[in-house]
Formats: structure tokens, sequence, C-alpha cells
């Protein structure tokens, strides 16, 4: 499907928004190729060498929160962490008794109260941040597949996303006894497919944000539980369909895999023949592009010349963004001990040689690091 132009905005009149509301219009058909590189959007970058009692690979949510790392990882579960990445304490484990979790999809934090939900599909977990089991709360009334939980304004909101073609609500919204305080039906009818995707949710600001791939629109949620318009997705015949389609088919449609914003940028990671990470100034409109073919890819890393940064995930902390991802241990020895990293002149020429250090003390077999960027003001 073609489109006049690369980005543009237009106006907006809903019941839901303001008015002369500029809303940008994302066209993954003219998204641009212009180069971007760390330096372009940020002035730090830290590791964090994350303690190997236990394997870690895959993380499904990380939060920082009093010089603490919260994380959840998808084999062996919740943890929390000190600034060098040592475990302070474990929330649970994996297994189906009191205070155990088969899944621990994700998790969330009601940082004034001191205690931390996590959402294993038909439950949330309770637990105080010292690691004391609470309780649970249970969504076994609630005919939907949730994947995701915030915490906002002493409410619960659990997301729900579209599995195979069917879901009865986008959100709904909890008191911490599990009351029922408001909902978002899905508008989207059912439809035939195999397929099911995660939905997309992340945080900027007071308000939390709602994706999934079969949605054109991203929606804020405010503090108020009002929602309104971020940003939309143009349509076209190389968004994921809503029809069965089958695996051979899926590398021709375009798979968004992570959304989220920056106060500057709107941030998109899909995957169309390759993978792609598109940054989109939110002020000009104009799009970046990053695209790499191998497993292990991302931004280029001119801040220390180290291994290309992939961002996961988006948070602010002091009035600062930042990006975070986690980079395998192998990757970076591999990285330092290339030809290129050796005969390459960072921004920061003292984080290589920081960089350096920590590659002669890791083995190939340690568990990721994490690796925070830290945005430009």
């Amino acid at each position: 499907m073609k489109a006049s132009g690369l980005l543009f905005l237009f106006l907006l009149v809903m019941s839901c928004s303001t008015p002369d509301n500029e809303i940008i219009e994302v066209d993954f058909e003219r998204i641009s190729d212009n180069e971007i590189t760390l330096s372009a959007i940020a002035d730090d970058i830290t590791y964090v060498t994350l303690d190997n009692n236990y394997p870690m690979s895959i993380f499904y949510r990380i939060e920082l929160f009093n010089d603490t790392i919260y994380l959840d990882e998808k084999d062996n579960g919740m943890f929390a962490m000190d600034m060098s990445g040592k475990i302070i304490r474990r929330y649970g484990s994996r297994g189906r008794g009191p205070g155990e979790y088969v899944y621990g999809l994700r998790f969330t934090i009601d940082r004034g109260n001191r205690i931390l939900y996590l959402l294993d599909r038909n439950n949330i977990l309770k637990y105080s941040l010292n690691g004391t089991f609470l309780g649970s709360i249970s969504l076994e009334k609630y005919p939907g597949h949730f994947s995701d939980i915030r915490f906002k304004n002493s409410l619960i909101i659990a997301f729900e996303f579209i599995n195979v073609g069917k879901a009865v609500y986008n959100w709904i919204v909890l008191d911490t006894d599990g009351n029922l305080i408001s909902e978002k039906c899905n508008s989207i009818p059912s439809f035939k497919t195999g397929w099911g995707f995660s939905i997309k949710t992340y945080e900027l600001g007071s308000n939390t944000y709602y994706y999934n791939i079969y949605n054109d629109t991203v929606f804020p949620i405010s503090p108020d539980l009002s929602y309104s318009t971020s940003f939309l997705f143009r349509p076209s015949e190389l968004r994921w369909p809503r029809h069965h389609i089958d695996l051979s088919e899926g590398l021709n449609y375009i798979n968004v895999y992570l959304v989220f914003e920056t106060r500057d940028f709107i941030l998109l990671k899909y995957y169309y023949k390759k993978n792609n990470i598109a940054f989109i100034e939110k002020g000009s409109g104009k799009s970046y592009k990053v695209t790499w073919e191998e497993e292990n890819g991302g931004i280029k890393n001119d801040l220390d010349g180290g291994a290309p940064f992939e961002p996961k995930q988006y948070f602010e902390e002091d009035g600062r963004e930042y990006l975070v991802g986690y980079t395998q241990a192998l990757d970076i020895i591999s990285r330092v001990h290339s030809n290129d990293y050796k005969n390459y002149t960072p921004i920061y020429p003292e984080k290589k040689e920081a960089l350096t250090k920590i590659a002669e003390n890791i083995k190939e077999t340690d568990n990721a690091l994490l690796t925070i960027v830290r945005l430009k003001k």
C-alpha cells in the first residue's frame, strides 16, 4: 500500500482527546534509512555484571528503584539485586505451592507501600519488597488471557493480549483486593488464526501505554483512567493480518515486538525480513533506522566501542532518561578481542578502558550484563 509521505501529522478529534491535539501517524513503508549511533542520543553507558548463582538469559521486565535492580528472568523467576549485580533476595520460586508461580510473566511495584505484584496468568501474587509473601489476587472471574500488569495510583492495571484471534479486554483496572474498578473491552472482532502475540505496555511520565499487534492505536492511560491516542500506525498491507497465515508467510509481514517512547522519540522494534529499530523524532517527524540480520545486533555503540546496543526498556530516574538492555558475556568478550575494537577510537576512550577491564574479569559462560544507557538532556 503506497503512502504519500514519510510521516505526517494530522488533527484527530475524538471524545477522549482534546481539540487541536496533533497525532503522529507512523508509516512503516516510509521509515527512513537514516543511520543513528548511540552518541547521537546518549551521553553515558554503564554495565552491571549479574550474579552467577542462577543462570539468567532472558528477562521479562527490569526496574530500578532505590538503588536496587528488580528483574524477572524467564527460567528462575523474580529477583532483587544491588547495583553491582549481587542477588539480595529471590521472590518465591517456580512451582505450584503457596507463594510460587508457574509463569511469572510480568511484575509491577507499589513504591509507596513497598509491595511487589507478580502476574502469573490467572493470579497476581503479592510480596513485600523484603520478600515476604502477602497473598494473591485471583483473575479467574475475568475471562481474559492477561500478560502484563502495571501499578498506578493505588490501582492495578491488568492487560490482555489477542490470543489466537480472540480477546475480551484490552485492560481491566482493579483495586488491591481484586475488585473491578473499570475496563476497556477489545474492539477487534474475533477472527481465526493460530497466532498469539503478547501486548506491549510502557510508561512515560504519569501515563501508562498499551498496544497490541492488531491495533492501529497506541493508547495512553492517564492517572484518572481516561485514555486517548498517543500515536497511530498507518494501515498497510504489510501490517500483520487479522487472519491465519502460515509460518513461512510471516516473513512478508511486519511484526512489531516492542514499542515505547522517550520524551523526544518514538522507538519501535520490529521484524520485517530483517531486525529493525526505528527512532522517530516527535517534533520533526524525522526517522532513523538500524537494521541487522544476525541474531545479536543493535545500535552502533560509539560511546565505548562495545557491542551493539539493543534497547529493551525505558525508565526515568532523578529527572534523567535511560534505556536498558542486556549484552551477553560472550558478545562483550568477542567484541573486546576483535581487531576492529582494538583499532577503534570511541567518543569516551576512558569507557573503552573500563569495558576492556570488564571483559578481562568475566567468562563466556557468565550471565548477561545489564547495559544502561543515559539519554542526553
